[in-house]
């Protein structure tokens, strides 16, 4: 049982970092642009771009729907990053599946907006 916990815990990690990037991408194309840490990201650095994304993103020239896609996809990313944190310290299986799904509601949302943004973009040339 705990190899499995082990390579769900490594999943959730490269998921985690996937969903950093997609958040990267989508703050790249706002109408006011955010820069965030690329590369090898360390996790007090990530935390604290989210968190700044999260509370500036409501100041972005969008519609309130699109703002709230933003900040969802930032606040999930935050849950799980804390419930992979938990559960590297106690693990359980529930909380495994409560970081995924915290994941891949961020994922949709950012991946949402980032369509929106492209379409977006691609009306103004």
């Amino acid at each position: 049982m705990a190899d499995h916990d082990d390579e769900m815990t490594g999943h959730l990690g490269e998921h985690l970092s996937k969903v950093y990037a997609l958040l990267v991408m989508v703050c790249d194309h706002l109408p006011l642009p955010i820069a965030l840490p690329t590369g090898f990201v360390m996790g007090d650095e990530a935390i604290t771009a989210v968190q700044r994304v999260a509370e500036i993103g409501r100041d972005q020239t969008l519609p309130e729907d699109r703002k709230a896609e933003l900040v969802t996809g930032c606040l999930f990313w935050l849950g799980a990053l804390d419930l992979l944190r938990i559960q590297m310290e106690e693990p359980h299986p529930v909380r495994v599946h409560s970081a995924a799904a915290c994941l891949i509601t961020a994922e949709r949302n950012l991946a949402s907006l980032g369509m929106w943004l492209a379409k977006e973009e691609g009306h103004q040339e």
